[in-house]
């Protein structure tokens, strides 16, 4: 789940290492840090925080290890970019895998699923009157975006229709968009 507070943006319940506790991945405009959870419902900030700025954070396995990675989409002076930081399974990340998106527009959320069925996860990023769909290859790349009209951010996968695969709901000034799968 990603909540959007203020300038921070706090990924609840998506982090769980070996020790089973809850842990928190924050974003602001410094970077992006973690606290591992004590679990009595304190946390403990790592002291190596992933610099730059992140506007949106997902978390999933995006090379199937079983241990959670991080998706941060974030914009860049020529437009937006999405860095995967694969994990350890201690609370530390490696070095980020970095991808272009697309120049001269701003992320407006991000979403993970597998849309295309193929048992890796992928990525849905708003941009700007669109969104991408980048496809997982299960070592924690994805394929170059294909890009969709859309006018809403703040993606969630959910399957609306009940047929077994994600959609996409959007926020828009209006209410919802909702995008149906049809894989």
């Amino acid at each position: 789940m990603c909540v959007h507070s203020g300038t921070s943006i706090v990924l609840r319940r998506a982090l769980a290492y070996s020790d089973g506790k809850q842990d928190l991945a924050i974003s602001n405009a410094n970077g992006v840090g973690i606290m591992l959870g004590n679990g009595d419902g304190s946390f403990q900030l790592q002291p190596t925080l992933l610099k730059g700025r992140t506007d949106f954070l997902v978390a999933g396995d995006f090379n199937g290890d079983g241990n959670p990675d991080l998706a941060a989409v974030g914009t860049i002076p020529s437009g937006a970019e999405v860095s995967i930081y694969l994990g350890n399974g201690d609370g530390t990340l490696q070095p980020a895998k970095n991808g272009w998106i697309r120049d001269h527009v701003s992320p407006g959320g991000a979403a993970t699923a597998d849309f295309n069925g193929d048992g890796n996860l992928d990525l849905a990023v708003t941009l700007g009157g669109a969104f991408a769909i980048l496809l997982g290859d299960g070592d924690g790349g994805f394929q170059p975006p294909s890009f969709h009209p859309g006018t809403g951010w703040m993606p969630m996968a959910v399957d609306v229709d009940g047929n077994g695969t994600p959609d996409l709901i959007f926020l828009t000034p209006a209410g919802i968009e909702i995008t149906l799968n049809e894989r």
